[in-house]
């Protein structure tokens, strides 16, 4: 029990993440190292262009969300509540309990919006950062593909 324990708190430790991830790794260069070079160079063209893709949209989102701030389109959102809070007081009165409605929904949107721009921009990042490595482990295994052949070369030469 005491083994089982031990075992699961160390899932989570550095040491554990490293060696897991040591372990995709090598798995992944074997299979690529299986690959012929044609077939290699397909991955790698594959990989570079999605990378590059990733990349570009990410910029995109990022200078449409940069421009949305700019036009002040969250400033709208604000007029907006202000006007639906004018009308709703006019109607019902009772300005205590909607200003604190008021602002309590105003820091719900608030959050809302900053959690899924930050999850979003992980994300993106994160794939963005696992294409890269791919990349990087694509050229590590061609240079060594090229390497090996000049190797032969030289020796049945």
């Amino acid at each position: 029990m005491r083994k089982h324990f031990q075992e699961s708190i160390m899932f989570f430790t550095f040491q554990e993440r490293k060696k897991r991830k040591f372990e995709k790794y090598l798995k992944e260069r074997k299979t690529l190292e299986q690959l012929s070079t044609s077939a290699l160079s397909f991955e790698y063209i594959q990989t570079k262009t999605a990378y590059e893709h990733k990349k570009n949209m990410f910029g995109i989102f990022a200078i449409s969300f940069l421009i949305s701030i700019w036009m002040g389109v969250w400033k709208e959102l604000l007029i907006l509540m202000g006007k639906a809070s004018y009308y709703f007081i006019s109607f019902y009165g009772n300005k205590g309990e909607w200003i604190r409605m008021m602002i309590y929904l105003l820091a719900m949107i608030t959050i809302v919006f900053t959690v899924f721009f930050i999850v979003i921009l992980w994300k993106y990042l994160q794939g963005i950062r696992k294409l890269y490595e791919r990349i990087l482990m694509l050229n590590e295994v061609q240079r060594k593909q090229e390497e090996k052949r000049k190797a032969e070369d030289l020796g049945v030469a």
